[in-house]
């Protein structure tokens, strides 16, 4: 008999697969501008715009590691997985942290720290959640 999952677990597992999804497409231009760039960079007329889309490339396939594992901790809750709860409540508390350190250190832009405080608010709030001994008991 398949267990039947709350209503705040489909949330949280269907807003990581939407996020891991939107990663991955992410992920996706990173290799067009990566491979673009690497194309471009030897040949006679290219200017920097090759070696800037090359650079942006290989940030970005590194920045898109942590939307894949999203995506594979978000349809791990959403099948009621165990280990995929207890991974994704061990990622989000140093995500946690670091956004409280870069909100607290305040040398960013002043409109990118209001953006700091709902993401807090959401990972906590996910973390409260997926810890409570109820939704323990429906990974089991």
């Amino acid at each position: 008999m398949e267990q039947k999952r709350s209503t705040g677990i489909s949330i949280s597992g269907w807003s990581n697969v939407i996020i891991g999804i939107i990663g991955i497409m992410c992920f996706l231009r990173s290799i067009f501008l990566f491979v673009e760039g690497a194309m471009n960079m030897n040949a006679p007329d290219s200017d920097k715009g090759a070696f800037v889309s090359y650079e942006l490339g290989q940030v970005g396939i590194w920045y898109s590691i942590p939307y894949i594992s999203m995506l594979i901790l978000g349809i791990g809750i959403i099948k009621l997985n165990s280990l995929a709860r207890k991974v994704y409540v061990m990622y989000l508390l140093p995500l946690a942290i670091a956004i409280s350190f870069i909100w607290i250190d305040g040398s960013h832009e002043s409109f990118f720290l209001p953006l700091l405080i709902p993401q807090i608010a959401f990972i906590c709030i996910q973390i409260f959640y997926l810890t409570r001994p109820k939704v323990k008991e429906q990974f089991k």
